[in-house]
Formats: C-alpha cells, sequence, structure tokens
C-alpha cells in the first residue's frame, strides 16, 4: 500500500500542470485535489475493468487516466447540457423505424455527439439496451458491449484488440447497415447480453456472421 501510495503522489506531482488544466476547464467547478481523488477512482475502475493494475510510471497508463478525467468531468459534462438524445420509442411501438433510426444513430454520430449522451437522458427514457431487445444485428451487439464498458470506446478497443478508430468504423458500418438493411431475424432473436465477442488477431477479417451454436455471432474483427 505504501509503494502505492508513493507511486500516485510521484503521478500526481508528474501531472500537476495537466490537473490545473482540467481544473481550470471546469471553470471553478473543481480543484486539483477533487481532480485527484477522482484520478484515484479512475485508476482503480481502469485497473478492475481491464484485468491488471495500472501501472502508474507507464506514461500509457497516465495518459489514459488523464483522458479519463477530462472526457468525465469536462468533455461529458458538457455535452449532457448542450445535447439531448431521446430514445422515446422501441421496437414494440407502431413506429419501429423510429427506433431503428434512434440505435443507428447512437453508433454513426459524429464525433462531436458522443453516444455516451445515450444513457444520461431523463428517467423516464427507456436505455439503449431496452431499445435493441427486439433487435438482431451486429449494431445491437455493439451497443451491448459499449454498455458492457460504460460506453468508453478507448476500453472496448483495447478488449476487442483493436484500434479505437477502426472500432469506431465498424460501429459507424454497423450502424449503417441496421438502418438500411434491417436483420431478418429481428423480433424473432436477439443478442444475449452476456455473448463473447471475438477478438481480433493480428490479421484484419470481415465483420461476418459466425455460427456459435443457436445463436449467430459476430466478428468484431
Amino acid at each position: 500500500m505504501w509503494d502505492t501510495g508513493k507511486a500516485f503522489q510521484a503521478f500526481l506531482n508528474s501531472c500537476r500542470g495537466d490537473l490545473r488544466r482540467i481544473a481550470w476547464s471546469s471553470r471553478g467547478e473543481y480543484s486539483v485535489d477533487d481532480l485527484s481523488s477522482e484520478a484515484w477512482l479512475i485508476s482503480d475502475e481502469i485497473g478492475r475493468k481491464r484485468g491488471f493494475a495500472v501501472d502508474l510510471s507507464n506514461g500509457d497508463d497516465r495518459r489514459s487516466i488523464l483522458a479519463r478525467l477530462y472526457n468525465k468531468l469536462i468533455r461529458f459534462a458538457e455535452k449532457n447540457v448542450r445535447f439531448a438524445v431521446r430514445l422515446d420509442k422501441d421496437w414494440d411501438s407502431e413506429d419501429s423505424d423510429s427506433a431503428v433510426n434512434r440505435l443507428a444513430r447512437l453508433l454513426t454520430a459524429p464525433e462531436d455527439f458522443d453516444p455516451l449522451i445515450r444513457m444520461q437522458a431523463d428517467e423516464d427514457q427507456p436505455s439503449a439496451l431496452q431499445l435493441i431487445k427486439h433487435s438482431y444485428s451486429q449494431a445491437s451487439a455493439y451497443v451491448i458491449l459499449l454498455d458492457r464498458f460504460d460506453w468508453e470506446q478507448e476500453m472496448l478497443a483495447e478488449c476487442l484488440n483493436l484500434a479505437v478508430s477502426a472500432l469506431r468504423r465498424r460501429m459507424i458500418a454497423s450502424g449503417t447497415h441496421m438502418k438500411y438493411q434491417p436483420s431478418l431475424f429481428d423480433r424473432i432473436q436477439s443478442v444475449e447480453h452476456d455473448f463473447v465477442p471475438m477478438v481480433a488477431r493480428s490479421a484484419t477479417r470481415g465483420s461476418n456472421p459466425v455460427s456459435m451454436g443457436q445463436q449467430i455471432g459476430w466478428e468484431f474483427s
């Protein structure tokens, strides 16, 4: 514990300038001390989700903590004020096309309209997981995976052994495909929420359906 404490203090000292800039960006809502406490929680969360502890002496891990800190407290907080993604119709409604369009929008939205906003909607609005309950598509599979990782694309990309840009392209493609060519299995089957995705190998392959017992799975590589 002592070594961990010293390592974290060294992280804070080396990143003091970055923490001050993030605090300044919050317009007084957070102090450097607030950010220090949040950074500790984020480092623990990253370690638990990926299965091994953060190395605070590693530059990539440090940047991951700072990026997530900024995204959580500044970037996404501002977007929650500027935007509201209303998922007010689902697959049980008469206008099922509206549900398709809303789900597709989650995956094809431009960079300045992050899918994370979808979970910040009012409590009386259905979640993205409710929206896909009658959908059987790769787009729905991506929504399930994103939900597992709190809509952190960087962490999902690491899990799938993909570059974030590659993951983004695949999500956009799946959302576009769903919008213009719905699955024949919609309302008949749904993607299991605990399905295991296929992790990318060194060679790039297409995102074609593959057999996984009774349910079709998708290669995310």
